[in-house]
């Protein structure tokens, strides 16, 4: 996923700093998804919250490392 203007410094100062986990609040859609793209190709937590008024949602992606799915499902065979 490539990220461009705003986005792309975001993703370079994750890079740069290794960090776990991004939180995002009042966002637009289209921004959350690229920012989720972003960090689930490079196994970065990624948490989405809003309150556009009554109600309130949050999206949580935590992926889940390579290694023990693979160890996961090899202990399931």
């Amino acid at each position: 996923p490539r990220l461009t203007g705003t986005m792309a410094f975001i993703g370079d100062l994750l890079a740069q700093h290794k960090y776990q986990i991004l939180c995002l609040t009042n966002s637009t859609l289209t921004d959350a998804l690229a920012y989720n793209d972003y960090c689930h190709a490079n196994g970065i937590k990624f948490l989405w919250a809003e309150c556009p008024g009554v109600y309130a949602s949050i999206f949580v992606d935590f992926p889940t490392p390579r290694a023990n799915s693979l160890e996961s499902d090899a202990q399931l065979s």
